[in-house]
């Protein structure tokens, strides 16, 4: 592995079996010269420089972004892929690095920036939502600092949003929003608080996510005859659940232009008749 460019003490531009990469680690191009070999034993992360894009945008932010944030970046993907047994896209280098050191510029200025959307990501995600405040911690050990728990949160949507699997079914924040909508349709229509740690919540929220998932891929299946008797016999016992499914409908289709199949009808009316019957 061959120093091809250096970028500053911290990040080179390395020529590996023909192939150029970027690597990263701490003081690792001190006293280095081009052409000479990297010590692989600094090596905290490489990048391969296959898109042009990625690699311009990589380059603009290696000499602006503390080490120690991608660094963190580093530990945040590899502990989230060890938790969820799921890949992370390389992108989160990027995205993450740029609102991380946008964050700290914040908090230097006394300025802390407020957004309708985190607030529900502990009770959506709450898995992922843990990973996102120890990040937060580490940034504050490392750098000396005191981000916002805020900051949790938009970790945790970098995180799903450069989810392979996630980011797939299409923009992780159509996803919350969706669910925010629908569930925020079943608390008003009840006139119910949720329980946020119970497990008839999480159950419904479980299943919203992977609804909406459905829904902005397009995958949403037809049901069969058995399933539309199903949905008259609830319709029958279980009327009210029934109606706030059907204000669901009205929102789904006003907004996604998407109608409910008698499938999500059922499961729609059982996961709120269950959490509304908790409640109450």
């Amino acid at each position: 592995m061959i120093i091809d460019k250096i970028l500053n003490n911290n990040f080179l531009i390395v020529k590996d079996e023909g192939k150029e990469r970027i690597v990263m680690g701490r003081g690792i191009a001190f006293g280095k010269k081009i052409g000479q070999k990297v010590d692989q034993n600094r090596i905290q992360k490489s990048f391969f420089l296959s898109n042009s894009e990625f690699q311009e945008k990589l380059f603009s932010l290696v000499d602006a972004v503390p080490l120690e944030i991608f660094q963190v970046i580093e530990e945040l993907v590899e502990l989230y892929q060890r938790k969820t047994k799921k890949e992370v896209n390389e992108s989160i280098y990027i995205t993450l690095s740029d609102h991380l050191n946008f964050a700290l510029s914040r908090k230097k200025a006394e300025y802390l920036y407020k957004s309708v959307l985190i607030w529900d990501i502990e009770y959506f995600y709450p898995e992922e939502y843990e990973i996102g405040v120890w990040g937060v911690n580490r940034i504050n050990t490392l750098l000396d600092v005191q981000l916002p728990d805020e900051e949790a949160s938009f970790i945790t949507l970098h995180l799903l949003g450069m989810d392979t699997g996630i980011s797939e079914s299409g923009d992780i924040k159509k996803v919350i929003e969706t669910v925010q909508d629908i569930s925020d349709i079943i608390r008003y229509h009840f006139g119910i608080d949720f329980d946020y740690h119970g497990t008839s919540y999480q159950r419904l929220i479980t299943h919203l996510r992977f609804f909406s998932q459905r829904v902005l891929k397009g995958e949403l299946k037809e049901a069969t005859s058995d399933q539309e008797e199903i949905v008259l016999l609830l319709q029958k016992k279980y009327s009210e659940s029934y109606k706030c499914v059907r204000l669901i409908e009205k929102y789904m289709e006003e907004k996604h232009d998407c109608h409910l199949t008698s499938d999500e009808k059922m499961y729609l009316v059982l996961h709120i008749q269950r959490i509304v019957f908790e409640e109450k």
